[in-house]
């Protein structure tokens, strides 16, 4: 879980659930209530991220087919020659450049 926040690959609660089942059955400490459902309590996802506060567990957002089909090695090039073409125009020092995912923006 740890692994997949770092890469920014979001698990959903169902998935939580299914992990912590495998991982249980693996070492043979599986609760008799999981096995019905092949998957860990919700009740202990809950606990589990109150006892654990650095994994993220998340929907993941779906990219729209616009977005995906714009990544693109011809949009790609665009970008970093508009990019070039400001940086060349403007002089920014170190502290005017911002990591947009450091600032709270939300995709919707």
């Amino acid at each position: 879980m740890i692994r997949c926040a770092d890469i920014y690959f979001g698990l959903a609660t169902k998935e939580v659930r299914k992990l912590a089942f495998e991982l249980t059955t693996k070492y043979n400490m599986r609760p008799a209530p999981w096995v019905e459902n092949k998957m860990a309590a919700e009740e202990w996802v809950r606990s589990f991220i109150n006892r654990t506060p650095s994994p993220s567990v998340r929907l993941a957002l779906a990219t729209s087919f616009s977005r995906a089909t714009s990544f693109n090695k011809t949009n790609v090039v665009a970008f970093y020659e508009n990019l070039q073409t400001v940086l060349d125009r403007h002089i920014y020092e170190p502290q005017d450049i911002y990591n947009v995912d450091e600032t709270s923006v939300q995709v919707k």
